[in-house]
């Protein structure tokens, strides 16, 4: 049993996460067992049972998207203590 990140897999792999059972349908879409259909990230790390002989050529993102988001709420949403401190925490 190997772990492979969800978005290596090519369609129509089978691949257990969790304890169940599925099987890769589309780029982000798998079916269980069960017939219900599922939605994965592509950062998952799932079980698949045998090696891949041509595993896809993902990659995670070099930096989150909640770290591009970060300076501009920062420059959106002043502390205002900091752009004061002449106020005393009562005066707010």
């Amino acid at each position: 049993m190997l772990n492979y990140h969800f978005g290596e897999l090519p369609i129509g792999t089978a691949f257990e996460f969790r304890g169940r059972h599925y099987r890769k349908l589309a780029l982000s879409m798998t079916t269980d067992d069960t017939g219900c259909g599922n939605i994965f990230m592509a950062e998952a790390v799932v079980i698949v049972d045998r090696e891949l002989t041509n595993p896809l050529p993902w990659k995670p993102d070099p930096v989150p998207w909640t770290d591009r988001l970060w300076p501009s709420c920062i420059t959106l949403h002043p502390d205002p203590i900091t752009l004061s401190p002449t106020l005393s925490p009562t005066e707010y």
